[in-house]
């Protein structure tokens, strides 16, 4: 008994060892595969190399009837284009008969080309800002081409639908990997460019802010509101709560794009250290995901001391935030594109190619293949 027993507790012994090991393996495989969703954000930064440098993006106009032109980007370095999400003059363009089979060309043509791409929208300048009551200025200009921010028509109705639907398209079409959001104001009355602090007192925001803080319903003329603040130190208050505004907004759009594709990304062009920026910033913050920050301040010429001050300022608000420094093929020659181009590269740090010719320069794509081709012989 006793020299059978010993083999057999031997035997029980590997078979326990054995089910203890394939239980890990399962376990293992249950973790990964059930929490890949949870580890995507984190991976998809690092697998596909967009955080920090990766980000080497072409953004020109006439993009989407042009996927010829996608082989010499590839050539030249690039990795992402930008293509136009806009298809139809309506405000709810992808609800129109066309709806987004206008992008299933440039992306198929992407994908061919080992490049992925990023759909642009606007909030100035396109027929998506009639959506939504009107921005108003610190001076109390009605801005006709701006939506408030705020509104929550401009988020229910226009912007997170149209996110939502080209995350939609994403899944079947992997090559789009998200949005750009171009938060750039066109034509305003007052100023152009990034949203600045200027903005917004309509009266929906200003009534809020009041209802918020107690301070009664009486709302002063739009062009009285700003001193209004001022007189009793409260400017900085109401910025304070624009910004909040703006992240529980931004926090809104994220989780409903948790629920439908939860990789889909998020970056934006032209930036300010003002609410709607540090709001957008920090709404984005819970998705783990890089949030790539276009800066138009670079179009003639990168400017190392831009680039501290947006990382610290980025820092601050969304630690996956990195600034992206842009080259305008208008305002810099050949020559120089290339000599920009090697700079960013050396640092590491990700870089866009901005243009608005047709045909597309060569001489620029020239400048910026020879550019990688050095590197790639320095490299051997």
């Amino acid at each position: 008994l006793h020299v059978l027993d010993t083999p057999s507790r031997m035997f029980q012994g590997e078979l326990a060892g054995y089910v203890r090991i394939r239980g890990l393996l399962v376990l293992w495989t249950f973790l990964v595969l059930n929490g890949a969703t949870v580890c995507h954000a984190e991976a998809v930064a690092h697998d596909r190399g967009d955080f920090q440098g990766g980000l080497r993006l072409v953004w020109s106009w006439y993009m989407n009837e042009h996927p010829e032109w996608y082989p010499a980007f590839k050539a030249a370095g690039f990795n992402a284009i930008v293509v136009n999400a806009h298809s139809q003059a309506t405000p709810k363009w992808w609800q129109s008969p066309i709806g987004l089979q206008h992008l299933t060309p440039p992306l198929d043509a992407v994908a061919k080309n080992k490049l992925h791409a990023y759909a642009q929208i606007s909030i100035g300048g396109d027929i998506g800002v009639r959506i939504g009551r009107r921005a108003v200025t610190r001076q109390g200009t009605l801005e006709e081409g701006l939506a408030c921010q705020l509104d929550p028509a401009w988020w229910g109705e226009y912007l997170i639908p149209a996110i939502e639907s080209l995350a939609r398209m994403s899944m079947e079409q992997p090559a789009l990997r998200g949005v750009l959001i171009d938060t750039e104001q066109y034509g305003g009355k007052e100023t152009s460019g990034a949203l600045s602090n200027i903005y917004c007192f309509c009266d929906d925001c200003f009534l809020r802010f009041l209802l918020e803080r107690k301070l009664g319903k009486e709302i002063p003329a739009r062009a009285q509101r700003a001193a209004w603040l001022e007189s009793r130190t409260l400017l900085t208050d109401y910025h304070l709560f624009l910004q909040n505004q703006m992240e529980s907004r931004t926090k809104e759009l994220a989780d409903r794009l948790a629920k439908i594709q939860p990789a889909f990304e998020i970056h934006f062009y032209s930036v300010d250290d003002s609410w709607y920026y540090r709001g957008l910033l920090r709404g984005l913050a819970e998705r783990k995901l890089p949030v790539f920050v276009l800066d138009e301040r670079t179009y003639g010429g990168y400017l190392p001391q831009r680039g501290k001050e947006m990382d610290d300022f980025l820092r601050a608000h969304n630690p996956r935030a990195v600034w992206a420094p842009g080259f305008y093929t208008k305002t810099l020659s050949a020559r120089a594109i290339g000599i920009n181009i090697r700079r960013v590269r050396e640092e590491n740090r990700p870089y866009w190619l901005y243009n608005e010719d047709n045909p597309f320069p060569e001489d620029a794509l020239k400048a910026a293949t020879a550019t990688v081709g050095s590197e790639r012989k320095n490299a051997n």
